[in-house]
């Protein structure tokens, strides 16, 4: 079998990179401050904790209730 594809590692420096260089566009390109470039990048952070934190919670009780069942 022949495997065609990227590496995990790979990709991931690929998306990393890919988004870095369009912040970096957004900044240069249409004159974005760099402290709203930092807020929005706060925030997002903020954002995704809370999503994460949620998805924790979720899976605990899950466990929870299949423990009791």
């Amino acid at each position: 079998m022949i495997k065609v594809g990227f590496k995990k590692r790979s990709l991931f420096i690929s998306l990393l990179l890919g988004s870095l260089a369009f912040i970096a566009g957004a900044i240069f390109g249409w004159d974005l401050p760099v402290d709203k470039a930092l807020n929005f990048f706060l925030m997002t952070v903020l954002l995704l904790a809370i999503v994460m934190a949620a998805a924790l919670v979720t899976v605990l009780l899950i466990k929870l209730i299949r423990r009791l069942f």
